[in-house]
Formats: structure tokens, sequence, C-alpha cells
């Protein structure tokens, strides 16, 4: 391969996903192994996870699959959303980037393995086994915040100076200049942010995993 050449995204995508099945191989194998005379394996292969897979059949495991993109994909919109409307209003208030921006920096810098603790005790859990957990929810938006502001503010802040004189020139305001200039100036760095998002709010979710249980299970001694 020439210096010049670059590795194509789907050979690129194919070698990631050979090397994480390699390195899950070799760390269940030499990392962790069976106690003698136990089956107990902390860490089985690849390979027993997909025996274990066909045998149990899908259906076993879609009950738990469904709640949990159920809970990121809520936690995603509600996340995103209010990002996406501060974000927003940072433009048409100025003075409140300060404010917003501390605001985004502190979700992303507090553990969420702690703040589910307080989530659970001011939210709740799930009502039912199977139902969603609206701690795992706001979980899930909490990891998403930051990445989305941070990408929506410095997208609004791409747009073309040139552009944004012309909608001044013509009366408009602020609001003009962002529905009109800003946004689409924006649409790339907003896409890559929810981009970013969506494996965020998995990983959010799944951090509430240990408070997700229906609430009347805490009150249980």
């Amino acid at each position: 391969m020439s210096p010049g050449r670059r590795i194509p995204a789907w050979a690129a995508t194919v070698l990631g996903i050979a090397g994480l099945v390699v390195g899950w191989w070799l760390f269940s194998v030499l990392a962790f192994r069976p106690d003698p005379g136990t089956t107990y394996d902390p860490v089985p292969s690849p390979l027993a996870v997909g025996r274990q897979i066909l045998d149990d059949g899908l259906s076993a495991y879609w009950d738990f699959f469904s709640v949990t993109v159920h809970e990121a994909a809520v936690g995603f919109l509600w996340g995103n959303g209010l990002a996406l409307l501060l974000a927003a209003t940072v433009l048409l208030v100025p003075r409140m980037e300060p404010v917003v921006v501390q605001v985004a920096v502190v979700t992303y810098c507090l553990p969420l393995v702690a703040v589910g603790g307080i989530a659970i005790v001011a939210l709740g859990g799930a009502v039912e086994p199977g139902d969603p957990s609206k701690t795992a929810i706001f979980l899930a938006a909490l990891s998403v915040f930051f990445t989305t502001v941070v990408g929506a503010l410095l997208g609004f802040k791409a747009a073309d100076p040139a552009s944004l004189d012309v909608v001044r020139v013509y009366g408009g305001g602020r609001v003009r200049q962002l529905l009109k200039v800003r946004l689409v100036a924006a649409l790339p760095a907003i896409l890559n942010a929810l981009q970013i998002a969506v494996p965020t709010s998995l990983l959010g979710r799944s951090s509430a995993s240990t408070w997700a249980r229906p609430t009347a299970a805490w009150a249980s001694p």
C-alpha cells in the first residue's frame, strides 16, 4: 500500500471488529480461567457466548434489549433536545453562555454511578420489571448533554459573518440569523454531536443498571 492511500472505511470497520473479538478471546483465555473443579467462567469466550445465545434463542433477550433501547432513545431525545434549546438560547441571550457552558461541564464531570443514587431517590426506578426506568432515562440524557451543547455552540458560531451581515442589513434580528444562517452552518457540527451521542446514551443508560430495578425492590429489606 502506498503512503498516500488510506484504508477504506469498511475495511477499517472489519479490522476493528476482528481486533475486538481477538482481544476478547485472548482476555477470556489468558486473564480469567475457571477455578479448578468449577465450571464458572468469569469472562466467557466469544464462542461460548454465541453458543449460549443460540441455545436460549433471541426471544429470551428481547425484553431486556427493548427496554434498554427505549430508555436510551428517550434519554437521547430529552438530553439532545434540551442541549440544542440552550445552545440556541445562548445566541439570543449571549450573557447566558458562561452559565450554560458551566452547567454542561458540570454534567460531564459528574460520575453517573454516584448521580444514580440521588436520581433513584428523586425520580424512582421502574414501576414493574420490564418497564422503563426514569433514572436510566435521566442518566442517558445527562450523558449526551455536554457533547451536544459544545458541538451546537461551535457550529452556530461558525456561521459566515458576511451572511449574518446581510440578514442584519435587511432588518433581521438574532432569531432570523439563527434560523436562516446559523442553523444551516451548524448542521454538520450538530450531526457529528448527535452521532457521538448515540453510543453515549447507551453507555449512560448502562451505568444505571444498578439503580434501574423496580422501585418497590428498594423498599424491601
